[in-house]
């Protein structure tokens, strides 16, 4: 009787164990899972790193801040002027609003950027385009013996005149 005990003693410590055994892979399988897309990741971060020293992204060569010019309203004749150059024509729509006497000026400018990546780690090459759109505004009060009610706006040719009459 005693054998028949220890045979099965031995036979449930056995399953058990093969049971931890089990229970110990389960563990360490998506640890070394986890540590596998690390290294990847961190392969490709520093692939990225590497393109980016040979050549700095498009967006940071292109961005260029300037200062504006102050502009204002000019006494020509009868009537107030007001000129402003805008920089690039193609892509930049003007927009004027006059409220409360105050002349709002807003350049909406788009922006598309093409950008090629290619990645050894995947070992693809990938084109993306991107959209971007800046706009600025600029506000200004009309000269007090200015009739708001005559203001005429015109935009040609990269050059937005702005007109109102004197009372």
């Amino acid at each position: 009787m005693k054998k028949q005990q220890i045979v099965l003693s031995l036979m449930i410590l056995s399953t058990h164990l093969s049971a931890l055994v089990d229970v110990e892979a389960e563990i360490n399988a998506p640890v070394a899972e986890m540590k596998m897309l690390d290294d990847a990741m961190n392969k490709g971060i520093d692939e990225q790193r590497e393109r980016n020293a040979r050549r700095p992204m498009i967006i940071e060569d292109e961005m260029r801040f300037h200062q504006e010019p102050m502009f204002d309203f000019v006494l020509k004749g009868d009537s107030y002027i007001l000129e402003k150059n805008v920089l690039d024509v193609n892509n930049t729509e003007i927009k004027t609003k006059l409220e409360n006497r105050m002349l709002t000026i807003t350049e909406v400018k788009k922006i598309e950027e093409l950008i090629v990546e290619d990645s050894a780690t995947l070992g693809t090459n990938s084109t993306q385009k991107r959209f971007f759109e800046s706009t600025t505004s600029q506000t200004l009060s009309l000269p007090n013996d200015a009739d708001e009610k005559t203001l005429e706006s015109y935009y040609n040719d990269g050059l937005l005149k702005v007109r109102v009459q004197k009372k």
